[in-house]
């Protein structure tokens, strides 16, 4: 599968994503893998965040003081500037 068709299949993800936890009104749940060691984490980053609910989980789990996410789906980031 060439770059391009890539980019354009995980946008497509990422927006389903998105629309998916706009219309059932947000996940009641987060996972954050135990086996992680949590011992001095500072800074999150979260690429394909989605709506930045798994980074706040995250970045509040761990105490970190930073959290960065990244969406490249731009059709997911309008939605989301639609419905906040």
């Amino acid at each position: 599968m060439d770059e391009k068709k890539q980019t354009e299949q995980f946008d497509s993800e990422s927006y389903r994503y998105i629309a998916s936890y706009l219309n059932d009104g947000g996940r009641k749940d987060t996972l954050i893998p135990q086996s992680l060691n949590s011992d001095n984490i500072q800074s999150i980053l979260d690429v394909g965040c989605g709506n930045g609910e798994f980074l706040n989980a995250c970045k509040h789990h761990f105490s970190a003081t930073i959290g960065v996410g990244v969406e490249p789906s731009s059709e997911g980031v309008k939605l989301l500037q639609n419905k906040w």
